[in-house]
């Protein structure tokens, strides 16, 4: 039911017919695909499927997306390349498309689906020298649609919830970037409110650093919280 919805809601240009019907058609064979295990040589295919082409890259994404729902494949496609291939299709359709037609579409899925991946760590770090500059550039822009910004914001809050990364986004003034989404009008409210529960979390976090070492299994649960937090906004 929710792939089903994010493919009639996303996107618009070439291919993008396609698209909705690969997400509507295909999620309940792949979530039963998925809990299989797919190896790493079929998930090499999918992710393989991005650079061949502007529509291979969109169905691909979409896939990855799909995919990426099933928590155990999350670490491994990061390990096949599932994160930077997204994100260098994220940065054609931002840099060489100007996210026009079906550029727009890649953009959309290509960021969802990094925004899953984002929840483990490692594929966080790589998301982040891979294509963070681009991903945060979305978010105070005027011309794009609230579904992309929401995307992005959903991959960037991830991102920050890795204590480790956020002096590199901090850098890149991730935190004032997701701090004005939380105080602007012409903003759908989820992406408002979404802004400024990072912010909270985040300021949370640093108060939680300065007093101590957490624990690991409360790390582990408030990344669980937070994908859950954003994905009922999604």
């Amino acid at each position: 039911e929710e792939e089903t919805g994010a493919g009639e809601a996303h996107g618009s240009g070439d291919g993008d017919a396609a698209t909705k019907t690969l997400a509507a058609s295909s999620a309940p064979r792949l979530g039963r695909k998925a809990r299989l295990r797919l190896t790493p040589r079929e998930l090499s295919v999918v992710v393989g499927m991005l650079p061949a082409s502007r529509l291979g890259a969109i169905h691909g994404s979409v896939l990855l997306w799909l995919l990426a729902k099933d928590a155990p494949l999350v670490a491994a496609l990061g390990e096949v390349g599932a994160v930077e291939a997204l994100s260098a299709a994220f940065v054609d359709a931002v840099e060489g498309g100007a996210l026009a037609g079906s550029f727009a579409t890649l953009a959309l899925w290509s960021c969802n689906a990094l925004w899953r991946l984002c929840a483990d760590p490692t594929n966080a770090g790589r998301a982040l020298a891979a294509g963070a500059a681009n991903i945060l550039g979305v978010l105070p822009s005027a011309s794009v649609d609230d579904a992309l910004r929401r995307a992005a914001l959903g991959t960037v809050t991830l991102m920050m919830h890795h204590s480790e990364l956020l002096p590199p986004l901090r850098t890149l003034k991730a935190d004032s970037l997701v701090a004005s989404l939380a105080r602007r009008a012409d903003v759908g409210e989820d992406v408002r409110g979404t802004a400024t529960r990072t912010v909270e979390r985040v300021g949370d976090q640093d108060g939680a650093g300065q007093g101590g070492g957490g624990d690991g299994e409360d790390e582990h649960g408030a990344v669980v919280s937070l994908m859950l937090d954003l994905l009922s906004d999604e």
